[in-house]
């Protein structure tokens, strides 16, 4: 189902689909073989929360330029609390070690050494906001090296469709 931004929900996971434009896109999609390689969460109006090389911030939705798969927590209640734990980790620094410690396990399967809990990937944002809600939506994965595809594929949150912003 196409979706309308007007079908957005305060807690929603926006799963983005790799844009061949962005530098880190392309290995992140090569890397994980999917092409789900950002996430973030919507907030409200136009604005969403995501971690990106510049720490955890508010976004425009319209700065996303591509398809996006959103997925749902099927209790309002606990998106909305998922979205409050998201709201206080505004400014936390990004974990670029983190992101490469990822790509390495997803092509090699080595297991690598858990980074620093203090910043945060994309994915990372996702499952500690969930968890500080009280929900467990990566249950068996290694907690700190989520990644996009992980959080599309869990069991936890329900598709509702996909999103053009522009």
């Amino acid at each position: 189902m196409i979706m309308d931004l007007r079908d957005l929900q305060p807690g929603d996971v926006l799963n983005s689909i790799a844009d061949p434009k962005m530098l880190l896109h392309g290995p992140i999609a090569w890397g994980t073989d999917n092409p789900f390689v950002h996430t973030a969460m919507f907030e409200q109006g136009l604005v969403s929360i995501s971690a990106l090389l510049d720490g955890v911030q508010r976004r425009p939705l319209e700065q996303w330029d591509r398809f996006m798969l959103v997925t749902r927590h099927p209790s309002p209640t606990t998106a909305a609390l998922a979205l409050a734990a998201v709201s206080n980790l505004v400014g936390v620094p990004y974990d670029l070690i983190g992101l490469a410690g990822n790509t390495i396990e997803a092509i090699t399967g080595a297991d690598m050494p858990d980074t620093d809990n203090r910043r945060l990937i994309c994915a990372r944002l996702i499952v500690e906001a969930f968890a500080t809600a009280g929900v467990e939506i990566m249950p068996g994965v290694k907690y700190p090296n989520v990644t996009p595809r992980d959080i599309v594929e869990n069991s936890t949150l329900e598709t509702v469709g996909y999103l053009r912003v522009r």
